[in-house]
């Protein structure tokens, strides 16, 4: 059989290799291997969940392999489609957390985990993995690795068991990052966590509490945990492996070593706890947590808080069960006790468990955390354990480890059951559970010895069922004969009882015989079997009158259970050729009815009327859906039961009435059902699905049929697995007459389903067309304000649904009624959405203008925005919605960014004309425009006809939002260039003001159309010298580069004008950069500026080089000339240098004789001119005194020393008024 398990590793094993296929470096051949592989696995993997599970699972399958992202696997026409998959109920209370994306892709996994393992619920499964872990890759690793590290039945509800804490009330940011690690398949981790509020507390950071407040010491903390690790492992060591045959000794031996080690280790944990409570939570690891959590148990809480705190039930769970009210009566759930001594199981008993005590009521409350099932206090099955605590109608059976004669609420509970009372007076046990060490041969004997017990005459309980599809009930009923179903008295939730399996009943004793593991409950049943036969064959009448013998007879053959047989053929003994006759006819009897006929004469010779064939049917099920009314009349005639059950659970009217009448529309069906019904058959049965033939009537719309129901007594009461009622479905499904007819007749109206949790109200405003039901409930006298705002479970009310499918006449009675608050009509669901986005979306223009006109509308509640950013006019905008748009656009609750998104996505909308929009808006639209960011907003996406049409409306508000440079840019990134001199006219004569540099100029040309720049450059100008901001070459290459070459030599003349070229190039490369900006004549304009500085600018031959082909050849033969020159002077200026550098170290006569020899040589190769470059002032004044002796005067010429004028008579170098600052330079 291809389980869970065998599928997750499937896809795993497919996952796998997907990824080494992307992750692959070994080249195209080996991924091609690897695809192949991948194909071949995932080929196999679906022709084996087609052979033993069916269509439904594979498509669920290629779902869950779409969602692992493997949909190259899937081919086009296999695709899941992709339907829209609203959030779970609880996704608004983990908001930040929840991943609704990664919920999508792992619901079809848990789907196809529940259709194979029957057990818990898909939705919830995939909520909590997708909310406390990170990726579909993690969900799979857990899934598949769950089983190395825990026992398990059902792989993903076990898997799924965990608790999540309250988000506001933890750090579950922190909780989720460790849960993403290798701790969270550390199933200690796992029973941690919903406890985060609690442990965090004890642990919160601060001063550490050891003595004299020392600064934590890790080593200290490493040691304590060491030696709590080696504690921990004696104390399981000496737990898990007990003694053979302990003498007395040996057990109080060991029980004291094991308390010791107990004190230990709490000892180690309470240190640690202490020692830690300076630690932030990512710090703490799995040690740190249990100790805090060991702490937490033990701290002063009452016996029943500790239970509940010990098996993970929450602290919101803990308060609900405070409020608990409860109850027993040992009369409809018997109280008794089973020893397992008695069966050969000697330390296992069983009982009714108390629920009145608190430790009982505590321990009842989490059952199924023990048991590893949802049937506790925060799980799935909340309302099961609130039932069985609570109601006189329930109760629970547990089997326990430990002495008989001295039970103990302490005692170990190894299995257990709900009970509940039935309405044909039996009990269902509706699952039975285990732990998953538990001995199931042990269980499965106990609990058929309970049934059989209670069907005694010491109980007299008629018939004991189960539910068939979960925990180990399947290993315990009896899978192979149909039940009566049994349904709630005064219950509606979550159940594994919808279909059912007999494991006792009064007149069959013998429903086990040779069936059960102990030797001593078979002899048990065998001895009373041969009782009840004997009984059965001591009557001295006919054996073929004989009913319950009959009864046995077709049981034996029905079962083939040939062992039972034997033990009737010897109790018929001394009739044995009587008893053989009556065999053999109802063999026949039975053969016949697998062939669908019906042997009159067999009943009359002795068969059993009420047998059945192989397929589950009884000859009155034959007889209805082959419509003959002459069998069915002779059978009744033969007293046949009328309500007997096929092995779907399903009476002769229930088939009748589904197949015959509604599905085959035979209307023959109609009268072989009155028929029935007139014989006496029961009206309230429920078919496998819980329906009653009075919802099945309602739901085929028969109104003829509801009332001749309801006339033969029908209970219109009664609810089916939806927790539906026949006025609900009528509702729902929007009959009126039907409606009309149940309401009269007093159905009641305040019924909530099951799941979903809407009412009758809410299931009614969601029809279409609109009906007058939702008026009949409105004005019923069971309208109260409770049923009218009640919330469902995706956090919607009535006035939500009304809102949607336009409801008008409920919204306005609703927001005029007494009962309606600021907080409902404000309401937001776990969709993020309000009643007015509701009515938006769906263009219910006359509800938008209600609410928007009720008191109670708010800004915040008209630009309330969903989970995916959207505002009520946004979604009415986007879908067309012209009038909804309108109402709300003019609503003076809108301003702002909210109003001009919605503009946005109506003016964006092409079913919307423009113009229409443009026309309401026309008096509003420049009020919205506050600063640049709305006009932004506004234009950017639209379409370009439609831009045109906005800016003409708007561009005159312009000049009053821009007050920055970059608000001047952000408009002219969303306007077309066609609608720029329209924004340059508004925005001129501001500009300059904004101006700052040339960065900013550059990126204001950088965003003028080309053929505007000139304007732009010459109106900038004009107002504000750009010469200003020029600091660098750079500065002016940037201005020059976004002009064409055309324009430049304007922009070079304009700005050079103010502009010293001479002060601005610094280097060869300014200059270079310049040049290659510029045509030959401006080189010529720049080189005549600059030329009496290039010498000091081109250091060596290869800057000269680089410059050269910017130049015309009469200019290069100057530069070279002037380079030459500057070579000489630095070979002057470096001679002078060493000169004045000795003045200091030799004596003034030495130093006045080596300065002359300079000083004449200097004169005689005519470079005295160029010595003021390389002097101070000092310098110059010593060089002065040296000019005016003879023998430099006589060699001195009027050109020598330009700055010293010279006395043409007498040559005597006077000094002149800028002589100082000629040398300065």
């Amino acid at each position: 059989m291809l389980t869970t398990a065998d599928i997750l590793f499937s896809i795993s094993q497919i996952y796998q290799l997907t990824q080494q296929a992307l992750n692959s470096k070994k080249g195209v051949v080996y991924t091609e291997n690897i695809n192949a592989q991948k194909k071949q696995l995932t080929e196999e993997l679906v022709l084996s969940v087609q052979k033993e599970h069916g269509d439904e699972a594979v498509h669920l399958l290629k779902a869950a392999l779409m969602g692992l992202g493997l949909s190259d696997l899937v081919t086009s026409t296999e695709k899941y489609k992709n339907i829209e998959i609203k959030p779970y109920s609880l996704s608004t209370s983990y908001q930040g957390f929840y991943n609704h994306d990664l919920y999508q892709k792992v619901l079809p996994l848990c789907q196809l985990a529940y259709l194979l393992e029957q057990n818990g619920e898909a939705e919830e499964h995939a909520f909590k993995l997708a909310t406390i872990l990170n990726d579909e890759k993690k969900i799979l690793d857990y899934l598949v690795n769950f089983k190395k590290f825990n026992k398990y039945l059902y792989l993903v509800h076990d898997a799924c068991l965990f608790a999540l804490p309250d988000v506001n009330r933890c750090d579950f940011e922190t909780w989720k990052k460790m849960a993403n690690t290798t701790r969270w398949q550390n199933p200690r981790f796992r029973e941690l966590l919903p406890h985060a509020q609690a442990l965090e507390e004890i642990g919160k950071t601060g001063k550490s509490k050891r003595k004299n407040q020392q600064k934590l010491e890790r080593s200290d903390m490493e040691q304590i945990k060491s030696g709590l690790i080696k504690v921990s492992k004696n104390f399981t060591e000496l737990s898990t492996h007990g003694l053979t045959r302990p003498t007395e000794a040996q057990r109080i031996e060991r029980n004291n070593a094991l308390k010791q080690l107990s004190i230990q280790k709490f000892n180690l944990q309470k240190e640690l706890t202490e020692i830690c409570q300076g630690l932030f939570l990512n710090e703490m690891d799995m040690p740190i947590l249990e100790a805090l959590y060991a702490c937490y148990q033990n701290q002063n809480h009452e016996v029943a808080h500790q239970i509940l705190i010990k098996n993970g039930i929450t602290a919101k769970h803990i308060a609900q069960f405070d409020t608990l009210i409860r109850r027993n009566d040992d009369k409809v759930i018997p109280n008794c006790l089973l020893d397992g001594k008695d069966l050969g199981y000697p330390g296992l008993y069983l009982k009714k468990l108390d629920v009145l005590s608190d430790k009982g009521a505590a321990i009842a409350a989490c059952l199924g955390k023990t048991t590893n099932c949802c049937q506790y206090l925060g799980g799935v099955g909340t309302e099961c354990a609130i039932h069985g605590i609570t109601s006189l109608n329930g109760g629970f059976y547990v089997v326990c480890q430990g002495d008989t004669n001295k039970p103990s609420l302490d005692d170990p509970i190894v299995a257990q059951a709900w009970a509940w009372k039935g309405t044909n007076g039996g009990l269902v046990l509706d699952s039975i559970e285990a732990v998953s060490n538990a001995k199931i041969e042990a269980i499965v004997d106990l609990f058929r010895w309970l049934g059989h017990t209670l069907c005694s005459p010491k109980y007299s309980i008629r018939s004991i069922n189960t539910g068939a599809q979960s925990g180990i009930t399947t290993k315990i009923a009896l899978k192979d004969y149909p039940t009566t179903k049994e349904n709630y008295l005064d219950y509606s939730g979550y159940s594994d009882s919808k279909a059912q399996l007999s494991l006792a009943d009064q007149t069959m004793p013998y429903l086990f015989y040779s069936k059960v593991n102990s030797s001593i409950l078979q002899d048990k049943i065998a001895q009373e079997t041969q009782i009840f036969f004997e009984k059965l064959l001591k009557s001295d009448g006919p054996l073929k009158d004989n009913e319950p013998l009959k009864k046995a007879i077709a049981f034996a053959i029905y079962t083939q259970r040939n062992e039972l047989l034997e033990l009737l053929r010897r109790a018929a003994s001394h009739r044995s050729e009587e008893f053989e006759t009556l065999f053999a006819i109802n063999q026949h009897f039975l053969d016949q009815l697998d062939e669908e006929v019906i042997e009159f004469e067999d009943i009359k010779k002795g068969a059993y009327v009420n047998g059945m064939n192989s397929n589950g049917q009884s000859a009155l099920h034959i007889a209805a859906l082959s419509t003959d009314k002459n069998a069915i009349e002779q059978l009744i005639a033969l007293h046949i039961n009328l309500n007997i059950q096929d092995k779907n659970g399903n009476t002769p009217l229930l088939r009748v009435l589904e197949k015959t009448l509604y599905k085959d529309t035979n209307e023959q069906g109609r009268s072989i059902a009155q028929q029935l019904i007139e014989a006496g058959t029961d009206v309230n049965l429920k078919d496998k699905d819980e329906n009653t033939p009075l919802i099945i009537a309602v739901k085929n719309n028969d109104l003829t049929m509801v009332n001749y129901l309801l006339k033969k007594g029908a209970d219109k009461e009664i609810l089916d697995g939806d927790m539906k009622t026949a006025l609900f479905w009528a509702a729902e499904m929007g009959y009126e007459e039907i409606f009309n007819v149940l309401h009269q007749q007093g159905a009641k109206l305040n019924i909530v389903s099951y799941q979903k949790e809407n009412t009758p109200l809410i299931a009614a405003l969601q029809i279409n067309p609109k009906t007058n039901i939702v008026n009949m409930i409105v004005e019923s006298n069971q309208c109260t304000p409770q049923f009218v705002t009640h919330t469902n479970k995706e956090g919607r009310t009535a006035l939500s649904w009304a809102a949607q499918y336009g409801h008008t006449e409920f919204v306005n009675t609703f927001l005029n009624g007494e009962y309606c608050t600021p907080e409902l009509v404000t309401h937001t669901d776990s969709h993020g959405e309000n009643c007015l986005i509701w009515a938006a979306k769906y263009g219910h223009t006359e509800i938008v203008n209600l609410l928007l006109n009720s008191k109670y509308c708010t800004p915040e509640f008209v630009t309330h925005k969903d989970r995916d950013g959207n505002t009520a006019l946004t979604l009415a905008a986007k879908k067309g919605f012209i009038d909804s748009t309108q109402a709300l656009l003019n609503s003076n609750h809108l301003t702002g960014e909210f109003c001009i998104n919605g503009i946005e996505n109506a003016l964006q909308n092409k079913s919307i004309n423009s113009e229409v929009i443009l026309e309401i808006i026309e008096e509003k639209l420049p009020q919205l425009i506050k600063n640049t960011k709305d006009f932004e907003g506004l234009m950017k996406n639209l379409y370009w006809r439609t831009k045109a049409i906005v800016f003409e409306s708007i561009k005159a508000k312009i000049p009053a939002i821009v007050t920055n440079y970059d608000d001047y840019l952000d408009i002219l990134s969303c306007i077309e260039s066609d609608q720029f001199l329209s924004v340059w006219d508004k925005i001129k004569a501001k500009l300059p003001e904004l101006i700052k540099n040339t960065k900013d100029f550059q990126s204001l040309i950088a965003s003028t159309p080309m053929q505007q720049r000139t304007i732009v450059f010459d109106t900038i100008n004009a107002k504000l010298s750009l010469s200003e901001f020029i600091k660098s070459t750079f500065d002016f290459i940037n201005i020059l580069n976004y002009y064409p070459l055309e324009q430049r030599r304007t922009v070079f003349n304009t700005i050079n004008a103010k502009l010293s070229l001479f002060e601005l190039i610094k280097c060869t490369l300014d200059f270079k950069l310049l040049l290659k900006y510029l045509n030959l004549e401006q080189r010529i304009t720049v080189f005549d500026a600059i030329k009496a500085k290039l010498p000091q600018l081109i250091k060596d031959e290869n800057e000269f080089s680089e410059i050269l082909p910017f130049f015309a050849s009469d200019q290069c033969t100057t530069i070279r000339h002037e380079l030459e020159l500057m070579k000489k002077q630095h070979e002057i200026k470096r001679e002078i240098e060493i000169i004045f550098s000795m003045q200091a170290f030799i004596p003034a006569e030495t130093f006045e004789i080596i300065l002359k020899s300079k000083l004449s040589e200097l004169i005689k190769e005519d470079e005295l001119f160029k010595i003021e470059e390389y002097l101070t002032p000092e310098q110059c004044a010593v060089v002065r005194k040296a000019m005016k002796t003879d023998e430099v005067k006589q060699q001195s010429r009027f050109s020598f020393f330009p700055h010293l004028k010279c006395d043409r008579e007498t040559q005597d170098f006077n000094d002149t008024p800028d002589q100082t600052k000629g040398f300065n330079n």
